[in-house]
């Protein structure tokens, strides 16, 4: 397998993929909702006193799991456009005339959906960790995040479950 035309296929669907603004808005608005409104639901709790804040402690890491189905949305709806992308726009004829092989053609186009929704969650992840910081420092005394469990969750099954969906 030559992993040079795996990634020519990526960055023409990388290109391909930047002009289409519904892929774009959705790449930057899903984890950016996340990433501001969990804490905006957090800040409002506690500011409101609803919840005590020793009863809203354990679900911080709970939130963290949010961003697995941010891992899971974004490389699903980028990859059905890669493929279906092909056909509309007449290409994946000459695709698949190229001397690239079937899977190195399947590696390009799932990494074409696995590195910018990767990118775009831990964006939104870190600013979501960013903010739960802010509100639970002064009641806490100290970070809240980075901890283990948000390693594990954003890290390792993050990288899985979206691997495993983009490919």
């Amino acid at each position: 397998m030559d992993l040079w035309n795996s990634w020519t296929v990526a960055t023409k669907d990388f290109s391909i993929l930047r002009r289409k603004k519904s892929i774009v808005y959705t790449l930057v608005a899903f984890p950016l909702a996340m990433a501001l409104g969990l804490p905006a639901v957090v800040w409002l709790v506690v500011m409101k006193n609803a919840i005590s804040f020793v009863t809203l402690f354990p679900l911080f890491n709970a939130f963290a799991f949010f961003f697995i189905i941010v891992a899971s949305a974004l490389p699903t709806g980028m990859a059905s456009y890669s493929i279906v992308g092909e056909k509309v726009e007449k290409s994946l004829e000459p695709l698949l005339a190229t001397p690239a092989t079937d899977g190195e053609i399947l590696l390009g186009k799932s990494l074409a959906s696995f590195l910018p929704s990767i990118a775009a969650t831990y964006f939104g992840a870190t600013i979501f960790m960013v903010l739960i910081d802010v509100i639970t420092h002064q009641q806490l005394g100290y970070l809240f995040y980075p901890n283990w469990n948000a390693g594990v969750f954003l890290l390792l099954a993050h990288l899985l479950r979206a691997s495993s969906v983009s490919s």
